[in-house]
């Protein structure tokens, strides 16, 4: 319940205001009704002893029943609207009169409902005095000296109210409000228990049955500045990042080699920011560490490093490039990072739309891409046009902070040497990293 509360307390709070409102407009919108009652005594006259005043307290009792049903019918009825020149047809008038009788008790309790305090008073009192008038002078058939054996009497006149009946203001608020904090607490719990969302670290820790190792607060700089850990090393985010790299030391004690996967159920959730600054924050601990950046759909560890992502993991897993090759230092170098390389296909789709007949481990995007920049280079070879896509070797390089990524390509088969091989004349392709100083 506590659990519910505490997760559901703003549904809650809004049930209960809604509870509220709800009642107030009842309130305002209902119109009031008064309400007054009368009571009549039924009593049997006539005893002159004991024995006859038991019989006739019993008569009463069972005759009592029987005048409350009458006090609602038509011949009690009209004359009282006959009497107060009511517009409404006995029937109507039915509606709006009740009558009770208490268990083992000779009382008829007759009570009016009207719009008006003062008409549900006169009704009242005339309902019972019309009443008397038919059982006393017309249902109970008088004896030889003209008096009926039953007597009724108004012990009890009906007042005009002062307050209406309905509605009952306070009631209607306390009924709203506690409804509206039923419904708001149903509410919250039906939302938890279809809820699969992780709001905090208990919940964390609950789902996935482990400790938390570490939390990082949010800061909107991570967009623009994602290397915390390098760039503002005092923040306190930089401090989460060494307090995580802290707990991450103490995971699989006696293993001198340790591996971490950093993933998110959903794009933009920043893996690769957390990723980045655990690969910072090991590293300037003198850890040797290497950062591979495994999402080929989305990568940033490239960009976010100043790194050149055009080789990476992709290139290293189809065998177009040696891990060696790939792999690139960062800072002081302690640490090394592979980048996803060039992105792949997507799944769905044509596969004959995106790789190249001669070369099923090349996307044709990329063969046409170098064939253009082989075109804009300029001629090496003796061999062949040079305005031509099919002269000797072209070579091309593009310098990124401090690294150049060359690439090269042998004669083809109609531009070859005499004496050369097929297999030598044969297109390949070959990349290689070279490490430059910037001045």
């Amino acid at each position: 319940m506590l659990h519910t509360i505490r997760k559901g307390w703003l549904l809650i709070l809004g049930g209960a205001v809604l509870g509220l409102l709800g009642a107030a407009a009842v309130n305002v919108t209902a119109v009031p009704e008064y309400k007054a009652t009368t009571s009549l005594y039924v009593s049997v006259g006539g005893s002159t002893n004991s024995s006859e005043l038991a019989q006739g307290g019993t008569a009463a009792e069972q005759k009592v029943q029987s005048f409350a049903a009458v006090a609602t019918g038509a011949r009690v009825l009209q004359p009282v609207i006959d009497e107060l020149g009511l517009r409404m047809t006995s029937n109507e008038l039915a509606e709006k009169v009740a009558t009770q009788t208490p268990i083992d008790s000779v009382i008829i309790d007759i009570t009016v409902t009207d719009g008006s305090p003062t008409n549900a008073s006169a009704i009242a009192n005339a309902v019972g005095a019309s009443l008397a008038d038919v059982v006393t002078g017309t249902l109970e058939t008088p004896s030889a000296d003209g008096t009926s054996p039953f007597r009724i009497e108004t012990v009890q006149p009906a007042l005009v109210p002062e307050a209406p009946a309905t509605p009952r203001v306070v009631s209607n608020l306390v009924g709203g409000l506690a409804l509206g904090l039923l419904a708001g607490l149903a509410a919250a719990a039906v939302r938890i228990a279809l809820d699969t969302r992780l709001e905090g670290r208990v919940d964390i820790e609950e789902t996935g049955g482990a400790p938390v190792l570490g939390e990082v607060p949010y800061h909107r700089d991570f967009r623009d500045r994602p290397l915390a850990v390098h760039s503002d090393p005092l923040a306190p985010r930089s401090e989460a990042f060494r307090r995580l790299r802290t707990n991450l030391r103490f995971l699989e004690l006696g293993r001198d080699s340790k591996s971490f996967v950093v993933t998110s159920s959903l794009p933009g959730e920043g893996k690769s920011t957390v990723a980045v600054n655990m690969a910072l924050a090991l590293a300037e601990d003198d850890q040797r560490v290497v950062l591979v950046d495994g999402d080929l759909r989305r990568p940033r560890v490239a960009e976010m490093m100043g790194v050149e992502g055009a080789v990476g993991l992709t290139d290293v897993l189809i065998g177009r490039a040696e891990l060696q090759d790939a792999l690139q230092p960062w800072g002081r170098g302690n640490l090394v990072v592979l980048p996803s390389g060039q992105v792949p296909p997507e799944p769905g789709g044509d596969a004959q739309q995106h790789w190249d007949d001669r070369d099923p481990r090349r996307p044709r995007s990329a063969v046409r891409r170098h064939r253009n920049r082989r075109a804009a280079a300029p001629a090496r070879g003796g061999c062949g046009d040079p305005r031509s896509d099919r002269g000797g070797e072209r070579s091309w390089s593009q310098p990124h902070a401090g690294r150049v990524v060359s690439t090269s390509r042998k004669p083809p088969l109609h531009c070859g040497t005499p004496g050369q091989s097929r297999s030598e004349r044969s297109s390949r392709w070959l990349v290689r990293r070279h490490e430059t100083r910037t001045p």
